[in-house]
């Protein structure tokens, strides 16, 4: 079956939309499910990059 790893669960889900690192940072548990996916066709990249750009928790606008 080739050589699979798996890592870890390193989090937690507080709320339905709310995902807690192990580092203690929140972020949209949307965002991290999209992160969990382009950590396999880019296993290089850093959550960080990511956290610096502040797209871990998008706003949510109301349009009237």
């Amino acid at each position: 079956k080739g050589t699979e790893t798996k890592t870890g669960f390193q989090g937690r889900r507080v709320h339905r939309g709310l995902y807690i690192t192990k580092t203690g940072r929140s972020v949209n548990a949307d965002v991290n499910a999209a992160f969990n996916i382009m950590k396999k066709s880019k296993p290089n990249t850093s959550f960080e990059k990511i956290w610096s750009r502040g797209a871990s928790t998008p706003l949510r606008l109301r349009v009237i």
